[in-house]
């Protein structure tokens, strides 16, 4: 069982094409679990169908025995599978939450499975325009071919640069029937996570926006490999020209290395706490004794939280100021009285309030209420607000 980070489209191709180029590893070319939506697109549903791709519908929350039938019946052939355990492509690309409908199938099949984690990571991603506009608030569009030969012509015109694409495969897992699922996911989820690999030309965005007092490209590098990290020479330039919405995304690919500090050194904020125990799922080197002491650290921290922490707050304010059972539909109706707000912290803003029973999601995609702590909203807002971070 082949499974990756899913930040592109281009996922799908590039563990094929390695298993492919590469027949000494013993892999077979996988057979892809892939959005049913694929399969709705003239001509390219039938392309990726004879890449060994079939279909699955996602978020039925329930199983689907056309899909069991055919995984028991590739596992009984000892065919190779491969699907995403995030369930979509990250927009941000922070690591999401895992799905386990399809382990579950696996496990139910009787039979135990290797599960190979390979993390791809990319200097710039492919669909980034289109990242861009969903970041901004815009619907996801839908999977068209025209707008795929397009992005093609951009490519073969020069217009597209990604500069570095790199795979790293983590440490084979086992599943049996015994395996606990959730306690599998997170561990293949700590793998991938440790795959990522950030370049400097995400380090040099991070520093363009966020200029620190002694802290350069050298030092940055310096530290994340300090904490387990490995940092990639990039052929990209150019940083300053970088869409604001999309370097803000660059720092996860390294970020997480620095998230037990940050839990450490903001013990009772809120929001610092909740979204990076969320988002943290690898165990972290302990650094240098001396680097808790480094002002550089601090600055570091600081660039790197307090834009979170501004978002999470400014959305509880801008909650307070709406009344009625219905305070808003998504997190993107937030977006334009927030300034600069990330859409993934104001997401998951509400999904904290959320678990704090300040607000309720309410069914089939309608929005939230109001819960029965709503009182905790301006207790929640307005002392953490204040601190620095």
């Amino acid at each position: 069982m082949i499974v990756p980070t899913h930040r592109s489209y281009l996922d799908f191709i590039l563990c094929s094409y390695l298993f492919f180029a590469y027949p000494e590893l013993g892999i077979a070319i996988p057979h892809i679990a892939a959005a049913q939506e694929f399969g709705k697109i003239p001509l390219l549903g039938k392309i990726i169908r004879k890449t060994q791709a079939f279909y699955v519908q996602r978020g039925l929350g329930r199983e689907n025995p056309e899909v069991t039938r055919q995984i028991h019946d590739l596992v009984s052939r000892k065919q190779a599978l491969e699907f995403f355990i995030e369930g979509t492509r990250s927009r941000s690309r922070q690591a999401l939450k895992p799905r386990r409908g399809i382990l579950k199938c696996l496990q139910a099949s009787g039979q135990a499975c290797s599960i190979l984690p390979i993390s791809i990571s990319y200097d710039r991603l492919p669909e980034e325009k289109s990242f861009q506009r969903e970041l901004s608030g815009a619907p996801k569009p839908k999977m068209r071919l025209g707008g795929l030969l397009a992005w093609i012509g951009r490519v073969l015109r020069g217009e597209i640069r990604l500069g570095r694409i790199h795979m790293s495969c983590g440490r084979p897992l086992t599943m049996n029937l015994d395996s606990d699922l959730n306690g599998l996911s997170l561990q293949v989820m700590a793998e991938l996570q440790a795959g990522l690999a950030p370049t400097t030309h995400h380090l040099r965005s991070f520093l363009q926006k966020h200029p620190l007092p002694g802290v350069g490209l050298d030092w940055l590098k310096s530290a994340i490999e300090a904490r387990g990290g490995r940092v990639l020479e990039s052929p990209l330039k150019g940083e300053e020209k970088v869409d604001p919405t999309i370097a803000a995304t660059f720092h996860y690919q390294w970020s997480h290395y620095f998230f037990p500090e940050a839990l450490a050194a903001f013990p009772e904020h809120p929001a610092i706490q909740h979204f990076l125990r969320g988002n943290l799922y690898m165990e972290v080197p302990t650094p240098h004794p001396g680097a808790a002491g480094d002002e550089r650290l601090g600055s570091v921290l600081q660039a790197l939280f307090q834009p979170l922490c501004r978002d999470y707050f400014g959305a509880a304010e801008a909650l307070g100021e709406r009344p009625g059972q219905v305070p808003l539909r998504s997190a993107v109706e937030l977006l334009p009285e927030i300034p600069g707000a990330h859409l993934p912290h104001l997401e998951a803003c509400l999904e904290d309030l959320v678990a704090r029973e300040i607000l309720v999601q309410l069914p089939k995609g309608e929005g939230y209420a109001w819960g029965p702590k709503a009182q905790d909203l301006n207790r929640y807002a307005r002392p953490a607000a204040g601190r620095r971070a």
